[in-house]
């Protein structure tokens, strides 16, 4: 019986007893696994094990991938060829615009020697004539990318030289041709030269004859002809006034410069009205205007008209001596003439004239002259 009962308590104590021993041995194997873990610390990373639920877990952080060298030098390839282009675009601007500077350059040449087809003189009353000569220019580049522009030999440069086999004038009314070869220094036989024929016809503009000079050279096997075309300027018909109440049209005839069956001058014509006003200006009428007006009549001629506004005359209202320290104001307006009160002058010191003060300044001078000084 004790060893039937005992039977149960054997088999439970080799159950504790092969369970003892599994502790032993798994106690063992966990020491050696953490000596390992230990030594594995030192090259590995420790693995980090997180128990609870998925949502509570911390976010991953990740290291940024490297970037693909291919990439990379694909964005160099394209950044390199589109800063080559941009260098290309302005290159090409930068040609474009001097070319288009020179082709103006070269535009302005050729207007400029198309308006000169044949040698003129001409301008107004006091100019020069203006001299051109026909010529179609040449434009060459240059190294440097500058053009530069040659003319070619004009008609009158490659005749050079010839004899001149005739002259001829053509457009004179009342000019005789006989003064007009009277300023020319060239003559049938005579060499043809540039600089006498330009001498020649700045020479007849200044005889102040014509408004207008022109030269047609014609080169033949001979030699040359030369055509001188003028344009005489008008004759003065007659010469009028008007509004010239103070003073009559003859003592204004005599004053002016311009006179009947002359030649027109213009200038001529504004100092004529100069002196009408200096005329009225001796009277006292300082204020007057004077406009001149040339109408155009037939057969080349003008009337020159004088338009004359008088206004009233300028009055002497006071005479002031300033310096006279040893002769009275009285003693020197006894031999002045100017300021003289008269019947008519109304309280005023009478009109003032210019001639009349002038003669007065030469009295004072002289009644010092008399006392000494």
């Amino acid at each position: 019986m004790v060893g039937a009962a005992n039977r149960p308590y054997q088999k439970h104590a080799g159950i504790i007893a092969s369970g003892n021993a599994s502790r032993s041995a798994l106690s063992r194997i966990q020491r050696n696994f953490r000596a390992r873990a230990r030594q594995s610390t030192l090259t590995q990373p420790p693995i980090v094990r997180y128990e609870g639920s998925l949502s509570e877990a911390p976010a991953r952080t990740r290291r940024p991938m490297p970037f693909p060298s291919s990439l990379a030098t694909l964005l160099r390839a394209r950044f390199g060829a589109m800063v080559f282009a941009w260098l290309i675009a302005g290159m090409t601007f930068l040609f474009a615009g001097r070319a288009l500077s020179q082709v103006a350059d070269a535009g302005a040449a050729r207007d400029a020697a198309a308006d000169a087809q044949t040698t003129v003189a001409q301008g107004v009353d006091g100019g020069a004539p203006d001299a051109t000569v026909a010529q179609q220019p040449v434009a060459q580049q240059t190294g440097d990318n500058q053009p530069v522009i040659r003319l070619p030999p004009s008609d009158a440069e490659k005749a050079e030289g010839l004899p001149i086999v005739a002259l001829e004038v053509e457009g004179n009314r009342r000019v005789s041709q006989d003064d007009i070869a009277s300023y020319l220094r060239i003559k049938v036989g005579h060499l043809f030269k540039v600089d006498n024929l330009a001498s020649d016809v700045r020479a007849l503009w200044d005889s102040g004859f014509f408004n207008e000079i022109q030269v047609d050279l014609t080169t033949t096997d001979r030699g040359v002809r030369l055509r001188f075309k003028v344009e005489e300027r008008p004759n003065i018909k007659s010469i009028e006034f008007e509004g010239n109440d103070e003073i009559d049209a003859e003592k204004l005839n005599e004053a002016i410069e311009i006179k009947p069956n002359t030649i027109l001058s213009r200038p001529a014509v504004r100092r004529s009205a100069q002196k009408i006003k200096d005329a009225y200006a001796e009277k006292g009428y300082f204020l007057a205007e004077v406009e001149p007006v040339i109408e155009d009549q037939r057969d080349n001629e003008v009337v020159v008209r004088f338009k004359v506004v008088e206004h009233s005359q300028v009055s002497v209202r006071r005479i002031t001596f300033i310096g006279n320290e040893h002769i009275p104001d009285d003693e020197l307006r006894e031999v002045m003439q100017t300021g003289q009160t008269s019947i008519l002058s109304f309280g005023s010191g009478g009109p003032f004239r210019q001639d009349i003060f002038e003669r007065d300044v030469l009295l004072v001078s002289a009644l010092y002259y008399d006392k000494g000084y």
